[in-house]
């Protein structure tokens, strides 16, 4: 049997199991078993779960668990909509002092942890597709004591329908870590120009998957991709056709972006006061217009597919549906201003998981955090 094991910070968001993710362990190749270390601040709850690559997959395991004396484990009484096929209440055993509580079973278990000991480390993710299965079924607690702390140990049996879901993997990255501190060129270097080697006056770029570097190569009004390990040409994949709005042409582009849903780029198209959508498709020679009449500048897409905009004449950044022109304004609009309710030529931008929206208020010389919902932001660097 493959098992993963996956420890989060609650809550444990089921349609989005990225989220609060601490670490993440799998036994090996199929060794049967695996670890998971982790420190905790006090009273901080965590949810454990163990889950196996195929949906056929059915067995018991164990769970040992090495702690200071106050500590429970609890089955998990999951929001999560997944059907379960078992309703069985949890048995509970113990010989210890230490607090357990009994409740229904149903699609995970938590964990939850008491310690005095904290830690601080700086993470970096990866995702990974895998196919998990959420763990279930009956429980059978037994607790003993030790000169190292309290030590349970659980028995479990996986009966859970399969999610097939991007999961996060966590990399420590050291205090003192250093990074190299001589560049290596990966696109133009060729004098400003016009031809396929060279950029002139670059912005915005984006990444995508296979590394490939998309970038609004502004003054050339072209959006141009170079292919990791192709440092000799790139490849014009929007625009290209001179200086121009028709649909087949940009002006000065500054950023640009891909949706990977429809394979498409998705263009801040500048100096035609438009966003543009683009085809990644070889065939494609033309653009269509997403939202008219907007001086953007930055744009960016969240985990729901919602696009925000930047807008340097209204100084302010909406939030769009694809397929709308109004939007909603989620920073900003308040003329142009230094106070924390406005913005001053806001330019480039960036959404966490939260959707929170940080802006490079670019002539007040300051980032700016706007959470959900807020009326004004908070200066998170510079603005002095």
């Amino acid at each position: 049997m493959d098992t993963y094991g996956y420890l989060y910070i609650m809550p444990f968001i089921s349609s989005s199991p990225q989220s609060n993710l601490v670490v993440a362990k799998d036994d090996g190749g199929s060794q049967g078993n695996f670890q998971i270390t982790a420190t905790f601040t006090v009273t901080q709850s965590t949810i454990l779960v163990v889950t196996t690559y195929h949906p056929d997959d059915i067995g018991e395991f164990n769970i040992s668990i090495y702690g200071p004396t106050q500590l429970s484990l609890t089955p998990y009484i999951s929001t999560s909509n997944i059907v379960t096929n078992t309703n069985e209440t949890t048995s509970v055993d113990t010989t210890a002092t230490t607090s357990t509580t009994t409740t229904t079973t149903t699609t995970t278990t938590t964990a939850t942890t008491t310690t005095t000991a904290t830690t601080t480390t700086t993470t970096t993710t990866t995702t990974t597709p895998i196919m998990t299965t959420a763990a279930i079924g009956t429980t059978k607690v037994a607790t003993k004591r030790s000169t190292k702390g309290t030590t349970r140990r659980t028995k479990k049996k996986v009966i859970a329908p399969t999610i097939t879901t991007p999961t996060t993997v966590t990399a420590n990255i050291p205090a003192d870590a250093k990074w190299t501190q001589n560049g290596m060129t990966i696109a133009g270097n060729n004098g400003d120009g016009t031809a396929t080697n060279q950029l002139h006056c670059p912005q915005g770029l984006f990444i995508d998957d296979n590394q490939t570097v998309i970038i609004a190569d502004n003054c050339n009004h072209r959006i141009i991709q170079w292919k990791e390990g192709d440092t000799t040409n790139g490849q014009v994949v929007a625009g290209g056709q001179g200086q121009g709005n028709g649909l087949n042409q940009l002006n000065q582009p500054t950023y640009v972006l891909i949706d990977k849903e429809a394979d498409s780029l998705i263009i801040c198209d500048h100096g035609n006061r438009r966003v543009v959508w683009w085809s990644r498709r070889s065939d494609s020679v033309q653009g269509k217009i997403l939202i008219p009449n907007i001086e953007c500048w930055g744009l960016v897409m969240d985990e729901k597919r919602y696009l925000y905009v930047s807008d340097n004449e209204k100084h302010e950044v909406r939030r769009y549906q694809l397929g709308e022109e109004n939007g909603i304004l989620v920073a900003g609009g308040n003329d142009r201003g230094d106070g924390f309710h406005q913005l001053n030529w806001p330019t480039y931008l960036f959404v966490d998981r939260q959707q929170n929206v940080y802006v490079s208020d670019n002539e007040n010389h300051r980032v700016v955090k706007w959470t959900e919902g807020a009326k004004a932001g908070i200066v998170i660097a510079g603005g002095q």
